[in-house]
């Protein structure tokens, strides 16, 4: 038998617009060709992805093509397409430059729609998976693991999954300028606090790493895991001599 499989979109003036993605064939007295094979379910997706996104930023380049002053359409410089990664595929995504118009003061004389429109050109969900596995297993084993279940692209590396796990980290320090590094109130209060439910089990423990910069020198890892009743199992963990802010890390992790 054979199914095709197609997407509809309706517009916002409500016109509905179908597109055939892929046809495939199955058998029905095959014990290995029951239902979608993994394979299959990664066309499909990277397929489905792959559509909304390019009639996304499609949709998105018509409505800001516009100046935001004067509404007037700005002239296009030249094309450009962009590789977008996400937990479904590297997706292709066409757009194009446009000139400034005169009553922008703006001091670039152009601008990229594509990019103002996902400057990383990462989807955080691939850089959330990333950033979780890679705590829990290796770089290496992360990329894999994501190629085996996910379309993610041939390309998907340890280089690639250390690089934006990285990013990540260096975006989430930056976010905790301004934050106290000291607990907030006055310690003689924090004895009429409610005291939290049992069973409750905390566990800290520490090691030295290799630096991996300075292979002759270590630094000291200090990890812990707190379990509670109704709670929301944390997990925590800083260097003490390396960290710009350690206790300012500890104290944004233990209240997040």
């Amino acid at each position: 038998m054979q199914f095709t499989i197609q997407i509809a979109m309706v517009d916002k003036s409500g016109h509905r617009h179908t597109e055939k993605l892929f046809t495939i064939e199955k058998q029905s007295d095959a014990p290995n060709d029951i239902g979608l094979s993994l394979s299959e379910s990664k066309l499909l997706l990277n397929a489905i992805q792959q559509s909304v996104i390019q009639k996304q930023a499609a949709e998105y380049l018509d409505e800001h093509r516009t100046c935001p002053c004067c509404q007037r359409n700005r002239r296009i410089k030249g094309k450009q397409t962009i590789q977008y990664r996400t937990l479904f595929g590297i997706i292709p995504v066409e757009g194009f430059r446009v000139y400034r118009c005169a009553c922008e003061k703006h001091s670039t004389h152009t601008v990229s729609l594509l990019n103002h429109w996902c400057d990383t050109h990462t989807h955080p969900e691939l850089r959330y998976i990333e950033t979780r596995w890679a705590s829990l297993m290796s770089y290496g084993l992360t990329a894999n693991l994501l190629k085996d279940i996910l379309p993610v692209g041939e390309r998907c590396n340890a280089a690639t999954v250390r690089n934006h796990l990285c990013q990540t980290a260096k975006r989430q320090e930056a976010e905790l300028d301004g934050l106290p590094d000291f607990l907030p109130g006055d310690p003689r209060e924090w004895e009429k606090l409610p005291k939290p439910g049992k069973p409750m089990a905390v566990g800290i423990d520490g090691g030295y790493v290799r630096n991996r910069d300075d292979r002759k020198h270590h630094f000291e890892v200090i990890a812990g895991k707190s379990f509670a009743t109704n709670v929301p199992t944390k997990r925590f963990g800083f260097v003490q001599c390396l960290e710009n802010h350690p206790r300012r890390k500890l104290i944004a992790q233990l209240s997040s």
